[in-house]
């Protein structure tokens, strides 16, 4: 398979390290709001070109037509995708009701499941793999009580805002660059998950892990942030709207409306394999929905 350029970039001078800052510092830097917080590292300021070309193999017709977009300050993105740990806090200190049912995956596609939820997916996890389970309707709560607890405003990130972080600067289909071979920097569908879904297309290669993964067992990119694609898809702001990116603003910002049906999911997961974890994969769920493959990631402004 031949990768195509997807787009150019251009980032503003990235200065600083990571670090364990305790305040917002330098682009790379990273820093900790209150003690039930996520790490969050900051990402600088940055332009690129959004979607895929139409030449781009596994394209889906809605990933474009390709726009530049500009994000004009540096913003700060959770190192992670919010982990199981971290929503149980949200969870624990807020009463929030469990989940009625939740989406599985089974041999017939999605099912709704009775029983199942972020703490009961149906596979095993610890507080170190991605909360799955959560609606955006979930996620929306849940950074207004990061909001509370830390006195700065948290949110979601915009689909603009996620592809650039995923692509991290990279030019390729892949994030990672050339190639379809993705077990050694993502969580997708490999040989490890077709050992229990056997009938379903698969990789060859092996990440180790059947579901989902902890969210640091990946490299990560060259923003300093873990699992911006693969093992879980990650809910944004904006709502999809049919027809790609005709009308997208150009500025980073979400694209809202006052009817939203669907919103965007980024990042592709577990249960994709490489058409499913290019840079420019987008989704769409209803805001109450709940899947085993689908998590969230937090963003704030200085």
């Amino acid at each position: 398979m031949t990768l195509k350029r997807s787009f150019a970039l251009v980032l503003l001078p990235l200065i600083g390290m990571a670090c364990a800052s305790g305040k917002w510092g330098d682009p790379l830097s990273s820093f900790r709001d209150c003690a039930a917080c996520p790490e969050m590292v900051v990402v600088p300021a940055g332009a690129f070109t959004m979607g895929a070309p139409d030449s781009e193999p596994g394209r889906f017709e809605d990933e474009g037509p390709q726009h530049k977009v500009t994000i004009a300050a540096s913003f700060a993105v959770s190192a992670t995708p919010i982990t199981r740990g971290q929503y149980e806090m949200f969870v624990r200190a807020t009463n929030r009701p469990a989940p009625d049912a939740c989406a599985i995956m089974g041999a017939e596609g999605w099912g709704r499941t009775p029983g199942r939820g972020w703490d009961n997916p149906g596979f095993e996890q610890t507080a170190e793999h991605p909360v799955v389970c959560v609606s955006w309707d979930d996620s929306k709560a849940y950074v207004q009580w990061l909001s509370q607890e830390s006195g700065r405003s948290y949110r979601l990130l915009s689909e603009a805002e996620f592809e650039y972080v995923a692509r991290a600067g990279s030019t390729t289909t892949f994030a990672w660059g050339s190639g379809e071979e993705f077990c050694a920097h993502a969580n997708g569908f490999d040989a490890s998950t077709k050992s229990v879904y056997p009938d379903w297309p698969a990789a060859t290669c092996s990440d180790g892990f059947v579901h989902t993964s902890p969210v640091r067992a990946f490299p990560a990119n060259a923003f300093l942030l873990y699992g911006t694609v693969g093992n879980v898809f990650q809910w944004t702001e904006d709502c999809f709207v049919e027809g790609g990116y005709a009308g997208a603003p150009a500025d980073g910002s979400a694209r809202v409306g006052e009817e939203c049906p669907l919103r965007t999911i980024r990042g592709g997961s577990w249960l994709n394999g490489p058409r499913g974890l290019r840079a420019a994969m987008r989704d769409r769920d209803r805001p109450i929905d709940r899947y085993t493959n689908v998590g969230l990631r937090v963003a704030r402004d200085r």
